[in-house]
């Protein structure tokens, strides 16, 4: 599988796996296994999937948090996979992670200039005064009054809190940010405001979004592109104005079944799941999809299903999705032709 030419960040192969058979009877959990994936360079990649499936061990895995237990990983045509800890930080410092509780996330003990200039220590700015204007200039970018820097961590609210991890990962100057569920716990009101300050950055300062969640609607809005994944693998990868009508994984309809809707009888179309998925530590031979799908056969028992074209950029990991003649584009390749 070739790499794309417009790709700032891939993947071939990649698999996690947690646990170590040197000890008796542990059983390997599947993380990952075998994803393959291009993130193209201004786009925003929308992760999709249930608790578990595998999205933030995978954006954990492409920052360098995780180590992979196979495969490779590309980052502007550098292999940056299987490096020694300090190389490997050193390979991969243009990308960055807003992690999903920026509260959690934020020593209670440090107030925020301290918590920012530590970084930019760490990152190698040796100059104070320069550290002082970009700590300031930061803030006011993601919409924080500087002389709130001074403050803890408990004096701010749930958004403020967003602003300032956004803050403490853009003043590493990234080309890559991994997003992990970054409007969960919030009001619909200040949703709307993180998620308008993302579009607002990207612009700005050129950035490319691994937007990881489980609000169909938020991808929906955000993406360039929406990659479902189930069980540690990528089962649906479609550009997300083509997604909203057009998915066609039975995962992805019962996704898409179950996702809020303003019309009640909007859900009850017949694709909402039964069951829960099986143990990651005891995957099934074939499909991994198949003990939950209504669609499945024998065959889905012992074939496991790879993912190909089914339409332009629309890729789908089922045997029972056949290609078809309608022509796709997404707006990113539409942007990036003229």
């Amino acid at each position: 599988m070739t790499i794309h030419k417009s790709s700032l960040l891939s993947a071939r192969n990649l698999s996690v796996s947690f646990g170590n058979k040197k000890f008796k009877n542990q059983q390997l959990i599947h993380a990952l296994d075998g994803i393959d994936l291009d993130i193209l360079k201004g786009e925003i990649l929308g992760l999709v999937g249930e608790s578990g499936c595998g999205k933030t061990t995978l954006g954990r895995t492409l920052l360098g948090q995780q180590r992979e237990s196979n495969g490779d990983i590309w980052f502007n045509g550098s292999l940056v996979s299987n490096l020694e800890p300090k190389l490997a930080r050193q390979a991969r410092k243009d990308i960055q992670y807003v992690h999903q509780d920026p509260g959690a996330a934020l020593d209670p003990w440090w107030n925020i200039h301290s918590t920012l200039h530590e970084s930019l220590i760490i990152s190698g700015v040796k100059s104070k005064d320069e550290r002082q204007d970009r700590i300031d200039f930061m803030l006011k970018a993601v919409g924080l009054d500087p002389s709130l820097q001074k403050r803890y961590p408990h004096e701010f609210s749930g958004g403020q809190l967003r602003r300032i991890g956004i803050a403490r990962t853009l003043i590493q100057k990234p080309s890559v940010v991994i997003l992990d569920e970054p409007t969960s716990g919030l009001d619909l009101s200040v949703q709307a405001t993180v998620l308008k300050l993302f579009l607002e950055l990207k612009e700005r300062f050129g950035l490319t979004y691994v937007f990881i969640s489980h609000d169909l609607s938020v991808i929906k809005l955000l993406c360039t592109r929406v990659m479902v994944m189930y069980l540690g693998r990528i089962i649906e990868v479609a550009p997300s104005s083509h997604f909203a009508d057009h998915h066609a994984h039975p995962y992805s309809k019962a996704l898409w079944s179950a996702a809020p809707k303003l019309d009640p009888d909007a859900i009850m179309d017949g694709h909402l799941l039964k069951g829960d998925p099986p143990s990651a530590s005891s995957l099934p031979v074939g499909c991994r999809f198949e003990p939950r799908c209504p669609i499945a056969n024998s065959d889905c028992k012992v074939i496991s299903p790879i993912l190909k074209n089914i339409n332009l950029e629309h890729l789908v990991a089922c045997d029972f999705v056949k290609p078809n003649s309608m022509s796709v584009v997404s707006k990113f390749y539409i942007k990036e032709s003229t």
